[in-house]
């Protein structure tokens, strides 16, 4: 199927990597179990809509940290806990988080056939999660990052993510990623950092592929936090994985 989120994509028939929309409704009920049954309704019509079947999706339970899983067919149908990241060999084994203003980071690599999907929001990015679901590539299937292509989806912009000066000191390695309002708020390009961090640990620019799509920008596409500030969190889902 086509990969319409990344053009880099589109020469790997077998991949398939989306992103939810709005109108898919929302596929978290973590802030309120009374939805669950919408959610599991939302996952399974939105999964039948790509041709897939929802119990072959493996999810995290995020925890807004740079921990990355390795997962198999046995895992199938489960969350894997305290994790915000994901990589497999295994075909018919869909990768998906829960996105809202954060990253979702796709990672293919076209020899080792092998595929991650990471959660990255600025503590996630903090820590480090690119790189260390580019070594879970390289150390599980002898990957090179070199040959890894990544996709860095819709997310909140700079023209919406300002950030206190704690959170900015953080990212002082990267200077260029910041940009000072004229009302002295310091605003961050998350996107810009992922790709940032993505070179660092040997990806090649030329396949770092970003969206410029804000999630904060566009109420009528995606579920924004920090749009909407909602008093029930609701989000998309992104999904990878090898038909």
């Amino acid at each position: 199927m086509a990969n319409p989120l990344f053009a880099s994509f589109a020469a790997y028939p077998r991949l398939v990597a989306t992103l939810s929309a709005r109108q898919d409704g929302t596929m978290t009920a973590a802030a309120d179990p009374s939805r669950k049954t919408q959610v599991i309704e939302n996952f399974r019509r939105y999964f039948a809509a790509l041709g897939l079947t929802a119990a072959n999706a493996v999810r995290c339970k995020q925890a807004h940290g740079a921990a990355v899983a390795v997962v198999t067919a046995a895992d199938r149908g489960t969350a894997v806990r305290d994790t915000d990241g994901l990589v497999t060999v295994t075909p018919q084994t869909f990768l998906a988080v829960t996105v809202g203003d954060c990253l979702p980071l796709y990672f293919y690599d076209p020899k080792r056939q092998a595929v991650g999907l990471a959660h990255a929001g600025w503590r996630s990015l903090h820590q480090g999660i690119p790189a260390a679901t580019v070594r879970q590539l390289q150390n599980r299937y002898g990957s090179s990052p070199s040959d890894i292509v990544v996709g860095i989806g819709p997310g909140i912009g700079p023209c919406h993510f300002t950030v206190s000066e704690d959170v900015a000191e953080r990212f002082a390695a990267y200077p260029a990623a910041f940009t000072r309002r004229a009302d002295g708020t310091l605003a961050l390009d998350l996107k810009a950092v992922a790709g940032m961090q993505l070179r660092e640990c040997g990806v090649r620019h030329e396949h770092i592929e970003a969206s410029t799509d804000c999630t904060a920008c566009l109420p009528e596409w995606y579920f924004s936090y920090r749009r909407d500030h909602p008093a029930v969190v609701e989000a998309m889902v992104a999904v990878i994985g090898l038909r």
